[in-house]
């Protein structure tokens, strides 16, 4: 009897070293979605060489990584390499798998467009901003952007109702929405 409860008992403190699944999330340090986060976040604080690095890290990790390929397009855009940034970005969407990555998409050629102003830059970035929330209801990004180019095009009251509309939504980009809204009034 005594060996029985022994055997059980050291069975129950066995087990309770073993691995304990489900209990706690998987780290998402060092995936691609990490390094693609922290490639929007270096973009979005002027560091296009650490964002660079990022989404090509990303790339390594995972070489269908559609936001990576949407980063380099926007950083290519920034540089004003503006065929190979709508390649990027082509590639970004013939990768995109979910309907939020493809809406995502979207709102990288919004950028793109708003960084070339070719002829009828606001009426494409209005066309993608429809495509983006045809995908993706409310997604604060397409907002964002959205806002953006209005600002740019010096239609504030446009504007304000794109930033007003982020923060409403209370996702991503609401510190950056009310500093825009701050930079309009």
């Amino acid at each position: 009897m005594e060996a029985l409860t022994l055997l059980c008992c050291m069975g129950l403190f066995l087990g309770g070293c073993g691995p304990r699944t489900g209990l706690y999330p998987e780290s998402t340090l060092g995936t691609p979605e990490h390094h693609v986060f922290n490639g929007f976040a270096l973009l979005r604080m002027e560091r296009p060489d650490d964002a660079q690095r990022e989404f090509e890290q990303a790339l390594r990790l995972d070489p269908k990584c559609s936001g990576a390929y949407r980063g380099l397009g926007w950083i290519e855009g920034r540089k004003g390499e503006f065929t190979a940034a709508f390649a990027s970005m082509s590639q970004a969407k013939e990768l995109a798998e979910k309907k939020e990555e493809k809406a995502l998409v979207e709102v990288g050629y919004m950028g793109l467009y708003a960084m070339q102003k070719g002829p009828d830059w606001v009426q494409r970035v209005e066309q993608s901003f429809r495509a983006a929330c045809s995908l993706e209801e409310d997604l604060p990004e397409a907002y964002f952007q959205l806002g953006m180019a209005y600002k740019q095009a010096h239609r504030y009251a446009d504007a304000e109702k794109a930033f007003r509309k982020v923060i409403w939504i209370h996702g991503s980009l609401v510190s950056e929405a009310k500093e825009e809204l701050k930079s309009i009034q």
